[in-house]
């Protein structure tokens, strides 16, 4: 016994698949042979090229001053001599120690320091 499955889509290929089985299984040559239908290639689309993109100049960052991780500590030192926590002052930032926040929140901080 033999199980077929197939796609209902394909009915051509089933009768012609069908008619190869009978033609094999049985002992009298086929009188009539099913054409197989030739489909045409599909046609590919044409590619439409697109205009180039404008290109933006991305604009410049506010300049703010540059502080460097030196004039950070020694600000810190300062404020730790004061009797205050760093700790607190690390979480104005969402950081947990100085190592851990970006360059670019040093002015930031810097300002936090000022506040208190």
């Amino acid at each position: 016994m033999i199980t077929i499955t197939f796609n209902p889509q394909n009915a051509d290929q089933v009768q012609i698949l069908a008619w190869a089985m009978t033609k094999l299984l049985s002992s009298e040559p086929a009188v009539d042979e099913p054409v197989a239908k030739e489909e045409a290639p599909a046609k590919k689309p044409k590619a439409v090229k697109a205009a180039p993109a404008p290109v933006v100049e991305p604009e410049a960052p506010a300049a703010a001053p540059a502080v460097t991780l030196e004039e950070v500590r020694a600000k810190l030192v300062a404020y730790k001599e004061k009797g205050k926590s760093l700790k607190d002052l690390f979480e104005t930032v969402g950081c947990a120690n100085l190592s851990a926040v970006p360059a670019e929140r040093y002015v930031e901080l810097l300002a936090n320091i000022d506040k208190s």
